[in-house]
């Protein structure tokens, strides 16, 4: 016993286990006696499973190697987190396989179910003592003996084992509830946000805001935009030649052509469809190669394991070698959408916003980089990307080759998309999230 026990409540002692009761061992049954009748033998398999495949024995056996319903088993050899550790046997009369002690316990003396909660409140302790390698670990008699357990008096055991029992019938009953409702929530979600970009989450929002820009117009300054900064680099080019630009040459500029919507959802008044590529910048990263492990400028880059649902995991960052051209072309800027290119089919296209979370950081080819046109907002994007993903927009649109599907940064670049007025994008993200987050404001 141990010398702490003014430090324990009123009766209650830490005793080693050698006291408590008597192990016995299973028996070693061959392959060669296994039959299809007789009484089934208790392998480690079948103590968390009793659909698991029974073997049975039909010939003599001692005593001591039977099991009856209620018994208290330890498997002392397997793999921790499996069926390693305790068990209260709750099948019929059957036969003790070896790597199983049989707990035998003076009765009126202790309860096994207690005892059986107090070894696996033991079991760290056990499997860093156990022998073996990594996997199949091996507690030895003598190890399992002089471990030490509190132990109260009878009555108080059993209200433990009461108590127990019950916050794991709650903790049973709650999962159950969980699993009921995840396929309920994802249908809400998938409804928020198919309502979102139908435009019925803000139509009393347009109601009472009848004079907003509609989307044609920023549309239109977008447009306008980007041709005037595409003439800045043909007139930058033409420079650094030193020559004049020919006349004409800014019919060379390819303005966008318009969207067939007439397989698409009607939009409401004021929307747009548009395609991805009409509002923003899409741009594969870079390839990863053996070349680039090492260099004179290593840089940190996002790739598709740091992209999950509307979040950048920072936990596992690697580095290449990326030259200042490089670096230019595959810099990570603070509200940059990123997006799965290659993933499980399930998975394409899943998307978070970039915040800067790695400084200076870069990406590879397994992610689509998608940068907003100004003065379009990342939310409003993500949250349509987010859609696609939830209703399976993306799944329909991506490649599947043996593993793996291939969103295609051409294939996303043309996607519809649906384009509200800019003041109503943000009024659908603070919906959306809103409803989202569990706070329907207008649902």
């Amino acid at each position: 016993m141990s010398g702490t026990q003014s430090q324990l409540p009123e009766g209650w002692e830490s005793i080693k286990i050698v006291h408590l009761c008597d192990l016995i061992n299973g028996r070693a049954f061959k392959p060669t006696e296994w039959t299809d009748e007789g009484l089934p033998i208790i392998r480690i398999q079948n103590l968390n499973n009793l659909d698991a495949k029974f073997n049975y024995f039909n010939g003599y056996y001692d005593e001591k190697h039977l099991v009856q319903p209620g018994d208290l088993l330890f498997a002392w050899s397997g793999t921790p987190g499996t069926s390693f550790g305790a068990h209260v046997w709750r099948g019929g009369i059957a036969l003790l396989n070896q790597h199983i002690f049989r707990v035998v316990t003076p009765n009126g003396l202790l309860d096994k179910t207690y005892l059986r909660f107090a070894i696996n409140r033991k079991l760290d302790e056990l499997i860093h003592k156990a022998q073996g390698g990594v996997g199949l670990r091996h507690v030895t008699k003598g190890t399992f003996e002089s471990t030490e357990i509190l132990l109260p008096p009878l009555a108080e055991q059993q209200r433990i084992v009461a108590k127990i029992e019950a916050l794991q019938e709650r903790s049973r009953r709650a999962r159950e509830a969980l699993a009921e409702v995840a396929p309920l929530l994802e249908q809400f979600r998938q409804s928020v946000l198919a309502a979102a970009f139908r435009g019925d989450l803000t139509t009393d929002w347009r109601a009472a805001h009848p004079d907003v820009e509609p989307a044609s117009e920023l549309l239109y300054r977008i447009s306008v935009e980007r041709r005037r900064r595409w003439e800045q680099v043909e007139l930058a080019k033409y420079e650094a030649k030193g020559a004049k630009p020919p006349k004409g040459w800014q019919d060379k500029y390819e303005e966008p052509e318009p969207v067939d919507d007439s397989t698409l959802p009607t939009l409401p008044n004021g929307w747009k469809w548009v395609r991805v590529k009409d509002i923003g910048k899409i741009q594969l990263g870079r390839q990863r190669a053996p070349q680039y492990h090492s260099g004179p400028n290593m840089r940190p880059y996002l790739r598709v394991m740091n992209v999950f649902e509307d979040r950048i995991d920072t936990e596992d960052i690697m580095e290449m070698d990326f030259s200042p051209e490089e670096f230019e072309r595959y810099r990570l800027e603070p509200e940059d959408i990123l997006l799965n290119e290659g993933q499980s089919r399930e998975l394409v296209g899943r998307s978070a916003i970039y915040r800067g979370e790695i400084p200076g950081a870069c990406f590879t080819n397994t992610l689509v980089r998608f940068r907003p046109d100004t003065p379009i907002e990342s939310d409003y994007p993500q949250t349509v990307f987010l859609g696609y993903l939830k209703t399976g927009r993306f799944q329909q649109l991506a490649s599947l080759t043996v593993n793996i599907a291939h969103l295609g940064a051409g294939r996303f670049a043309d996607m519809a998309f649906p384009l509200p007025p800019l003041e109503e994008q943000a009024e659908i993200v603070r919906r959306a999230r809103g409803a989202l987050r569990g706070y329907p404001e207008t649902l």
